[in-house]
């Protein structure tokens, strides 16, 4: 079985959109959408057309299994362009780069909480 609101949440995730932006864009209510994602309630068609259009997408893509690379962020996209270019080594290097760019990240978050 279709789980419509698992799919919803999947795209709106892929696309980078927050449940607050979705429901602006798709002119649906934050809380409609949160029950849709949680299975809580089922979209009717038109909800279902705003929100896909909102994405980007045809129902039909909604449905289909393949998930279009055009809905993820460019700039992955992008990163994965290179990525792909790198050899091993060049791609371990790289992925010790992002990690620690993440760890700073995570470092600064916590110093400006305290």
């Amino acid at each position: 079985m279709f789980d419509v609101g698992r799919r919803v949440k999947e795209l709106r995730e892929l696309r980078g959109l927050s449940m607050t932006k979705l429901s602006k864009i798709a002119r649906v209510g934050q809380s409609t959408l949160s029950y849709i994602e949680s299975g809580r309630q089922s979209p009717t068609v038109d909800v279902l057309e705003r929100i896909c259009s909102a994405l980007g997408i045809t129902l039909a893509e909604f449905f289909s299994p393949v998930i279009k690379d055009d809905l993820r962020d460019p700039l992955i996209q992008q990163l994965e362009v290179y990525a792909s270019k790198l050899s091993k080594k060049e791609l371990e290097y790289l992925c010790g780069f992002l990690e620690e760019i993440s760890k700073e990240k995570v470092e600064m978050n916590k110093q400006s909480k305290v």
